[in-house]
């Protein structure tokens, strides 16, 4: 039966890409009108303030005490926390449209259904018809991403970067042409300045274009194809690192936060509390007694200096129970895939939807786990980038929301294993 439908897929992949965007735009229009918009929803209240700041000629600036506690400029006060891509999309969109925060959210949810064109194209290449539009279907309907679509985030805007650029990374293989691995590194760049954790991607990268299915990896042969991945990355996220350097002395290429993370998710280490995910109330506390005990701050450091300053207490802690921190790592592993705890912290009962959204989840990646055994030796440099991003999370902070950029990967294999599981129909004479 499932082979006949699968059969019935590929017959029409037209109709099939037509119901996979109604299904992706019915649910994210449906989360979107069921859920009131609200500043307090996810990261709104840092990139929509964000964006208001620099159409009214503040500059890329945001005064947010819960994680820099010093604002000397007020809200002027410039800042590296959010990623810039996320921010002056959403600048743009609320420029045109009389700053409708409304308008940012669809455009979000477009940029959303565009992921399904990208995941189909990916996959299709990867192993064909069949899976690409399986693939599709499945993003369609994915609802750890469905939920976020009722607030501004980094999230679908990375993912749909990061497609691109897998998308473009395929292309430059077929062609061949230094101009399309350049254009593929380029774009990378962008997913990354759009998700910071996007930079590990270069890795990966890197290595596919020393590398074909038919003749494995070739450095030798394939340094300079790198090179241009690598050069074009860097040279589009290079305007970023410097404004960095100019107003904060660092090179940074992401945000100023992974310092605060590991004093917020890593302290705990260092205590004898059991392994959780640490709210954001738990984090004000935290900060106030590091106030309070640090006499040697000034009262007006900006991100660069508060950054040092978090991170050496963090560190501190961690080196206290460095089996502890493994753990903890691998905690963090199943937060990212499972989300697990993180809205129980915030005291929220889990509903049907949520239990749906874990059930759904838990199948896609165990069918994605036998889908990159199956392809472990054609495809590793795709289970290679899932790999490097698993663990940056896992080390650092994790929620299934920072997963999703890599979710596309994710249910392509999941597709494979589906349709090799199903084998192909027999055909009769």
């Amino acid at each position: 039966m499932l082979q006949r439908l699968l059969a019935k897929l590929e017959e029409r992949p037209r109709t099939v890409l037509m119901i996979a965007f109604a299904l992706a735009a019915a649910l994210g229009l449906q989360r979107i009108w069921s859920h009131p918009i609200s500043m307090e929803t996810g990261q709104t209240d840092n990139f929509w303030p964000l964006a208001n700041h620099l159409l009214d000629g503040q500059g890329y600036s945001l005064c947010y005490p819960l994680y820099f506690p010093f604002c000397a400029q007020g809200d002027a006060t410039p800042t590296a926390m959010r990623e810039p891509v996320p921010t002056f999309l959403f600048a743009a969109v609320a420029a045109l449209t009389g700053r409708s925060l409304m308008a940012a959210i669809h455009v979000q949810l477009l940029m959303c259904l565009l992921v399904v064109l990208l995941t189909y194209r990916f996959a299709r290449v990867i192993a064909g018809e069949r899976v690409g539009l399986l693939a599709a279907l499945a993003w369609a309907v994915y609802l750890p991403a469905v939920e976020i679509e009722n607030q501004l985030s980094a999230d679908l805007v990375g993912t749909c970067l990061l497609m691109f650029s897998a998308n473009a990374l395929l292309a430059a293989r077929r062609k061949g042409s230094m101009v399309s691995w350049a254009l593929a590194g380029g774009l990378l760049g962008l997913a990354a300045l759009s998700r910071s954790a996007m930079i590990l991607m270069a890795l990966p990268w890197c290595l596919f274009a020393c590398w074909t299915p038919e003749r494995g990896l070739h450095i030798a042969e394939g340094w300079r194809k790198a090179a241009v991945v690598g050069v074009s990355m860097l040279v589009v996220m290079s305007p970023w690192a410097i404004r960095n350097h100019n107003v904060f002395g660092k090179w940074w290429l992401g945000t100023s936060m992974n310092g605060y993370n590991v004093f917020r998710m890593s302290s705990q280490v260092g205590t004898d509390e059991p392994l959780h995910y640490v709210d954001s109330f738990e984090a004000d506390t935290m900060s106030h007694r590091l106030l309070a005990r640090r006499a040697d701050l000034r009262g007006n450091e900006n991100e660069a200096e508060m950054d040092k300053v978090y991170l050496e207490e963090g560190m501190s802690q961690v080196k206290k129970n460095p089996v502890k921190y493994l753990r903890l790592c691998g905690y963090r592993f199943m937060q990212l895939l499972t989300n697990i705890d993180v809205k129980a912290t915030y005291g929220v009962k889990l509903g049907v939807i949520d239990r749906v959204s874990l059930a759904q989840q838990l199948l896609y990646l165990a069918l994605a786990v036998v889908g990159m055994f199956l392809m472990r030796k054609e495809q590793w440099p795709w289970i290679l980038a899932i790999g490097v991003q698993i663990a940056g999370y896992s080390a650092l902070v994790a929620q299934w929301r920072y997963a999703i950029p890599i979710m596309p990967l994710f249910i392509t294999f999941a597709a494979i294993a589906v349709v090799r599981l199903a084998g192909r129909p027999k055909t009769t004479n």
